[in-house]
Parts: structure tokens; C-alpha cells; sequence
């Protein structure tokens, strides 16, 4: 089954949804996996609280509208030097 939204889609969390505390609420997905059984679940970065939800598919709704990927990435980076023994990793100066 192909996922029913897109990266950067603004859609809305339905009034069923489990937290109230983002039903009706607004966001972008920004990433989507797919279970075994075939259900699409999405990360939606909820605006007006400014982080993300795991949300499944049959929760949301389309409005139509999307937003940009430079509204959430900034295309700074990090350099990251692993332990080749533990594979534990530091952040270092790039």
C-alpha cells in the first residue's frame, strides 16, 4: 500500500486522536515508516508546539496546503567520531 501523504504535506490531526493535547492540531510531516502489516505511521512536526508526533495514518487529513523543507532544516551538521571498539560516538570540531 503506497503511503497516503508526502514529505513537507501540512495535514491535521483528527478530533479521535488519543492526545487531545494535539487532536485538531496542525503540522507538517517531516517522516513516515511503514509496519509489517502494511499501516503508514508519520512524524508530524505539530506548529503551534513545535516538536513532533508519532502519528498513525488513519488519523490525519488532508488540507490541501504543504510547507517547505528549509522551514525545518537549516543544512548545518555535525561531525561524529566513533569508537571502532565500543561504537560509541563523540561530537567533534568539524
Amino acid at each position: 500500500m503506497e503511503a497516503k501523504f508526502k514529505f513537507y504535506e501540512i495535514v491535521r490531526v483528527g478530533p479521535d486522536y488519543k492526545n487531545p493535547k494535539i487532536s485538531d492540531a496542525e503540522g507538517a510531516i517531516l517522516g513516515m515508516a511503514q509496519n509489517p502489516e502494511g499501516v503508514w505511521f508519520y512524524a508530524v512536526h505539530i506548529y503551534k508546539y513545535n516538536r513532533s508526533w508519532h502519528v498513525e495514518e488513519r488519523h490525519l487529513e488532508p488540507t490541501g496546503r504543504t510547507d517547505k523543507r528549509e522551514n525545518f532544516y537549516d543544512e548545518s551538521t555535525v561531525k561524529v567520531l566513533v569508537d571502532p571498539v565500543t561504537y560509541e560516538g563523540k561530537i567533534v570540531d568539524p
